[in-house]
């Protein structure tokens, strides 16, 4: 009954109000379980949001009046989205104000995991030290940001996290330094590589890449 009445009350401010006609609606949301630079700025914070079917998580730096977001979690809420007339309002007033009906779900998840530093191990279950002479290969993910950065003990690499949430995991095409070594194999098998994921799975400090069929091609562990 709760979240019939909050309607209610924006449906009666929204008829009884010519001044500020606006349209009302409802939407189902689900909100990532970490956050990511606004576009534009490293200072803020955005949330992530979709809705219902859509694949690609959205920055939403809107309040949502009645929510309380825990880094770490996941949800699914369902709100009441105004959109007030720009002409009819004080230049001052937000036109776009979202409030909480009800959470719907609150789940954990290990994404917020992944924003470490790992070493790479094992590529298709061969140790790294197996296949060429380039001691290790080191990789840090950054989240807020949707980058990875790292250093494949030859040349420096960058790019950026294509999809991430508690299962999936993707990368764009990694660019590189162009510095030539003795034996490139090793790195150039972890680029090839890193292009296959698709996936993930976390164990205590041990990260597993996957590809699309589940199958572990990579192997990392955390660094200290």
């Amino acid at each position: 009954m709760k979240h019939i009445a909050i309607l209610l009350i924006f449906m009666l401010y929204a008829c009884g109000s010519g001044k500020q006609s606006s349209i009302i609606i409802t939407e189902t949301l689900e909100v990532a379980s970490f956050k990511v630079s606004c576009q534009g700025t490293n200072d803020v914070q955005c949330m992530q949001v979709r809705k219902k079917g859509q694949k690609n998580w959205a920055e939403f730096n809107i309040p949502i009046k009645g929510f309380e977001y825990q880094q770490g979690y996941k949800y699914t809420i369902e709100v009441i989205k105004e959109n007030l007339d720009p002409t009819k309002v004080p230049g001052t007033v937000e036109t776009l104000n979202y409030t909480l009906i009800k959470q719907i779900r609150k789940q954990k998840e290990n994404t917020i995991r992944l924003h470490d530093v790992w070493v790479v191990q094992t590529i298709n279950d061969i140790p790294v030290n197996d296949i060429g002479k380039q001691p290790q290969i080191v990789l840090e993910l950054q989240l807020n940001n949707k980058k990875i950065l790292g250093n494949d003990s030859c040349n420096k690499f960058f790019g950026a996290i294509e999809q991430v949430d508690d299962n999936n995991l993707q990368f764009g095409l990694l660019g590189r330094t162009k510095k030539m070594c003795p034996d490139m194999t090793a790195a150039n098998l972890f680029y090839d590589t890193m292009q296959e994921v698709d996936g993930y799975r976390i164990e205590k400090l041990s990260l597993y890449l996957l590809n699309e069929n589940d199958e572990e091609i990579m192997k990392l562990k955390k660094v200290d």
